[in-house]
């Protein structure tokens, strides 16, 4: 199916979720649902949420001003645990509209549709996640019989043993700053990273230093990598101009949402939940010069804080937790961590040459829209899996001296 009927087909679906409201809400957990989503395709609740879901760790990530998660990596693990426990709370932290268990198989079904490289072995991006149990304890079959059959593969009978903490940065390859053993018996890691080319690299030789305005009083050096080429683009009402970068395959595209000088970027994040479907939908073709910083960005992240502050506390209570994933009783979180990765480079994500399958560069005259997006100032950014709309990774890029 050509690539730009697939957008329109999405689109379609995430303006209808548009139209109802934001299931995000305010930045406090909501108190009840939008109950205008239930009767929606369970795929596009599924990605509605991951956007609400967003915006709500956005509103978390204060104190970093450059950061990467997998919305829909953390969503997918979360929302089973959630509808197998019955775990109203843990729901609605992740911005549910309904508990429905046709969500999990929703999960499941973008987990299937994702680029899959036989040789490598792995989903590109590669999105995993592992539940942990405590030394003891054992999970319930039926747990483990949805774990298989929305393919998650996250409970594996892995036990935390007595250090969680090396438990997890073995498994996530990094360190785990601030956790602290809770009184929980389960332990729930979550990684997600994008390694991939760019359809249409950008020119290698273009690269240099340029200035990136931080604020309007502080300006920096950080090399910015450009290209001139023709892209998907729209100019939003907001003052956002949105351009469409898409991979090799054609599959999976990297959405950058870059405020206008005058524009505030905390204001474009709140409006993402609803604001993104139909930028999408307005996409057209264009002469594009973007330039972008090229750059690594690496999040580790301890989401039970940002889930218990989102309301989900009786998920860390064993007197009230999830019950129905262990055998012996009621489960309860000791902590959850999340790392991400994704690299901006000439050639694509933690590519260091252009792909064979590359599309040749725009040459002759230029179409009738031509645009100037400098992404030398903060922005946003979203890795959408194209066929399905999923939030396979998102996050903001604001200050190059904290890469």
């Amino acid at each position: 199916m050509p690539s730009v009927l697939r957008r329109l087909l999405a689109c379609s679906f995430a303006l209808l979720l548009a139209a109802c409201g934001n299931p995000g809400g305010s930045a406090d957990a909501p108190k009840t649902r939008n109950t205008a989503l239930d009767n929606l395709f369970p795929m596009e609740q599924a990605v509605g949420s991951q956007a609400a879901f967003f915006v709500s760790l956005y509103r978390q990530m204060d104190d970093e001003p450059n950061f990467v998660v997998s919305p829909y990596g953390i969503s997918a693990v979360l929302t089973h645990l959630a509808v197998a426990s019955g775990n109203e709370q843990l729901a609605v932290a992740l911005r549910h509209p309904t508990s429905s268990e046709k969500l999990p198989r929703t999960y499941g079904l973008i987990t299937e549709s994702l680029p899959f490289d036989a040789e490598v072995g792995v989903g590109i991006p590669s999105v995993e996640n592992r539940i942990w149990a405590a030394e003891g304890e054992n999970f319930a079959p039926a747990f483990l019989e949805s774990d298989a059959a929305y393919r998650l593969h996250a409970a594996n009978g892995a036990v935390a043993g007595a250090d969680g903490a090396a438990t997890l940065r073995d498994w996530l390859g990094s360190d785990v700053p601030g956790y602290t053993p809770g009184n929980g018996n389960l332990l729930l890691g979550t990684r997600a990273r994008l390694d991939g080319p760019f359809l249409k690299p950008f020119v290698a030789r273009l690269t240099q230093p340029k200035p990136f305005r931080v604020t309007d009083k502080i300006t920096v050096e950080t090399p910015l990598t450009r290209t001139v080429d023709s892209y998907q683009v729209t100019h939003s009402h907001m003052g956002v101009d949105v351009v469409e970068v898409p991979y090799v395959g054609d599959e999976l595209a990297l959405v950058l949402i870059v405020p206008r000088e005058t524009t505030d970027l905390d204001t474009v994040a709140a409006a993402l939940p609803d604001s993104l479907p139909v930028w999408m939908n307005r996409l057209s073709e264009g002469h594009v010069d973007l330039q972008i910083p090229k750059c690594t960005l690496t999040t580790n992240l301890d989401l039970g804080r940002v889930l218990q502050a989102l309301g989900a506390e009786d998920a860390f209570r064993a007197d009230a937790g999830l019950p129905g994933v262990l055998e012996s009783g009621p489960a309860a979180l000791a902590g959850v961590f999340h790392h991400a990765e994704i690299n901006f480079g000439e050639y694509g994500s933690n590519v260091t040459e252009p792909s064979p399958d590359a599309a040749p560069r725009l040459q002759g005259t230029r179409s009738r829209l031509f645009v100037q997006v400098p992404a030398e100032r903060p922005f946003l950014f979203v890795v959408r899996d194209m066929r399905r709309g999923a939030w396979l990774l998102a996050g903001r890029i604001a200050d190059p001296r904290k890469f």
